[in-house]
């Protein structure tokens, strides 16, 4: 891969172990470039599939903004990024318009509770889906736990990303793996992990 800005040699070797697979968590410590890792794995699937692909990052507020700077440090397609923030009308209004269209939105963790929004999510088609702090969605009887694993079902490529994969217990990774491969490494129900790993 021609590579627009030159990786650590860390985070070379976490894009070419997640590029042939359909999901990845890139579990680097806090500044070690996790959406640098991530942003260059998206850009092979993109280039695989000829186009930029129906891409849906999750993330806090703070940083939606730093997505969209992220991908134009990284890749050339900075255009297509959307940064869906503000009062819930608006970003309706935005969704709305980017219906049929293959780009990238950025929004944070909170747009998940917005019911008309959240079906716009679905109607939309999502390919590929990124959970930016997966500890978010740690919780596993939590609503905005369950949409994004619902959402994250229906998309064709997952990635989470965190430094702190575990905040309180290990039972935080469930949520986190279950929106990452669907159940594969710590079963599909959650009450059915703890009778096993407990």
């Amino acid at each position: 891969m021609n590579y627009v800005l030159k990786p650590w040699k860390h985070q070379e070797k976490a894009i070419e172990k997640a590029v042939p697979l359909p999901e990845f968590a890139f579990l680097f410590e806090v500044g070690a470039g996790k959406t640098g890792a991530c942003i260059n794995t998206i850009r092979y699937k993109y280039a695989e599939a000829r186009r930029v692909m129906r891409t849906f990052i999750l993330c806090p507020i703070v940083v939606c903004d730093n997505w969209k700077d992220e991908f134009e440090m990284h890749s050339r397609v900075g255009k297509h990024v959307h940064v869906m923030t503000g009062p819930g009308k608006k970003r309706l209004k935005l969704m709305k318009s980017l219906q049929g269209t293959d780009c990238i939105i950025v929004t944070n963790y909170e747009s998940l509770s917005m019911k008309e929004l959240y079906a716009e999510f679905v109607k939309w088609g999502i390919e590929i889906i990124v959970s930016d702090e997966s500890q978010k969605i740690k919780s596993a009887n939590a609503k905005r736990t369950k949409l994004a694993i619902t959402l994250a079902d229906r998309a064709k490529y997952r990635y989470i990303m965190t430094g702190t994969s575990i905040t309180n217990t290990p039972m935080d990774v469930w949520a986190q793996f279950r929106f990452l491969d669907g159940g594969a490494s710590f079963e599909k129900n959650y009450y059915v992990f703890k009778q096993i790993f407990l």
